[in-house]
């Protein structure tokens, strides 16, 4: 299986996508950090294709997209949007978005945040 990730420059991020790795190929990694950033050096060393949200959807405009099965969303900073879904949708790819927090009541970035800062009893992840 071939892989796409977006994600961030987070510990548990790399943890991810080190598992990821070990046992796929990861074709493309989705990232807004710079270059120099932990992510970035872990994709260069394994020799990981590494872009940013808008490097990749000018790929997906020149046909350029390594060829890929799934797409994974892990702590992505973004909003993937329809452009890019629509990509995924049209080519048959599965993405599945590990969202740290229940969907239905805390949506957007870090909304595992909202559960600290409203002391929740208990919160969940929707994926």
């Amino acid at each position: 299986m071939r892989y796409c990730f977006f994600s961030s420059n987070r510990k548990s991020s790399i943890r991810c996508l080190s598992y990821l790795h070990e046992y796929h190929e990861v074709a493309v990694c989705v990232f807004e950090e710079e270059s120099n950033s932990e992510i970035g050096q872990f994709c260069d060393n394994k020799g990981i294709k590494h872009t940013n949200y808008m490097g990749f959807k000018e790929l997906i405009v020149k046909g350029e997209v390594p060829e890929i099965d799934y797409g994974i969303s892990f702590l992505f900073h973004k909003i993937i949007r329809n452009d890019v879904l629509d990509f995924f949708n049209g080519n048959k790819i599965k993405i599945i978005n590990f969202h740290p927090s229940l969907v239905q009541v805390h949506k957007g970035i870090a909304s595992f945040c909202y559960c600290i800062l409203h002391q929740c009893k208990e919160w969940g992840v929707t994926a």
